[in-house]
């Protein structure tokens, strides 16, 4: 974010500074701008695909077999005969589905890790490139 945020004033004196006739090199850097969004964008969803794919491969049984499990948890909630024996089976139920959630938040950082990925790396070569320009 800190790295966005210099981008962003570096470019944005830039482009206030060359006012409404840029010169070539205003141009140039502008057109580099967008050409870098959308390069990066497309390389973010490429990453968030082959993550999502990679962790379908991984775990697909593993979904399978939690969907299974908690579907047959809760079914054993409804079959309880009192509330006490209804209390404690939900509480097995919900212990259960722990490990559950645990994965599903790991895959789902991981996927926000691809997809910033490209991001990240576009905006610290930026910082970098605009910090020399600016000497």
């Amino acid at each position: 974010m800190l790295a966005s945020s210099e981008v962003i004033a570096r470019r944005s004196t830039a482009a206030w500074l060359a006012g409404a006739t840029p010169d070539v090199h205003e141009r140039a850097e502008r057109l580099r701008m967008v050409t870098e969004k959308v390069d990066a964008s497309v390389e973010s969803g490429a990453a968030v695909g082959a993550k999502l794919f990679e962790q379908a491969l991984r775990s697909s049984g593993q979904w399978w077999l939690d969907a299974w499990q908690l579907q047959l948890g809760l079914a054993s909630v409804a079959t309880s005969t009192t509330p006490a024996e209804a209390r404690a089976r939900f509480a097995r139920v919900a212990a259960s589905a722990a490990p559950m959630v645990n994965r599903a938040v790991v895959d789902a950082l991981a996927r926000s890790r691809a997809a910033l990925g490209p991001v990240h790396r576009r905006t610290g070569a930026n910082v970098r490139r605009l910090r020399r320009k600016a000497r």
